[in-house]
Order: structure tokens, then sequence, then C-alpha cells
């Protein structure tokens, strides 16, 4: 089987046609949700989706750190291009930082709805005369 050929992991699965308006054609809150399930069974950088997104979050910075690493090191070896090396590299370390104030976010929404469950587990399962 050539490249041409081989279907991709995405094409294999066959999924419903995601929910839209009748009138206008955008997608529904349902159909967005459609895509959003597709997406993360397959998604196109092969990043495992089924982490919890703190996670999803460093392994990215993580990627974004080496980008920036090794534009460091072009930087380095071509003096040249070090001014328009330089102001790139500004982008990735403010990605960086919006990166890690978002992962922390997350942490703290997933900590809130853990507990929140926790919650109501409990309350559930307590005899009902106490």
């Amino acid at each position: 089987m050539t490249d041409e050929t081989r279907q991709s992991p995405a094409e294999s699965v066959s999924y419903p046609k995601p929910e839209t308006c009748p009138t206008c054609r955008r997608f529904t809150l349902t159909g967005l949700q459609q895509l959003s399930l597709h997406h993360r069974a397959a998604p196109i950088s092969g990043i495992d989706l089924t982490r919890p997104l703190e996670v999803v979050f460093e392994e990215v910075r993580g990627d974004i750190r080496n980008a920036r690493g090794k534009l460091f090191d072009v930087r380095m070896g071509f003096t040249g291009w070090a001014d328009q090396v330089r102001e790139i590299e500004g982008l990735l370390t403010c990605g960086l930082i919006a990166l890690h104030h978002l992962k922390e976010q997350a942490k703290e929404h997933r900590q809130l709805w853990e507990k929140r469950d926790a919650e109501q587990l409990n309350t559930s399962q307590r005899p009902e005369g106490k």
C-alpha cells in the first residue's frame, strides 16, 4: 500500500456527520460537541487527549521549550540573524507563560470538580436518618 492510497486513522473510522443549523449551516452546540469527541478520538498531532488537560498543556509547553532552545542555537550559530530570531524566541516565551497559567487554571478546575463529585458521592451514600 502506498502513501497515496493509505487511509489516515481519522478516515478509517466513520463518525456521524456533526449537526448543523438547517438554515445557516453553522455547527450547533451539539455539532460542536460531536466535533470535539471526533477530534479527541483522532487528533491530528497524535497527542494523547485522554489525559488531564494540565498534563496535555505541560507536554505542549515542553515542545515549545524545545523549539525555543533550537532557535537559541540558530541565533548563536547565525549571529547575523540574531535580532530576528530573538523576537521569535520572545514570542515563544510569552506562549510558555500563557500556557503555564492555562495549565494552572485547568488543574484548579479539575480539582474543584473532583472535590464536588466526591462530596456528592458522600452525600448520596449517607443513611437518610443522619
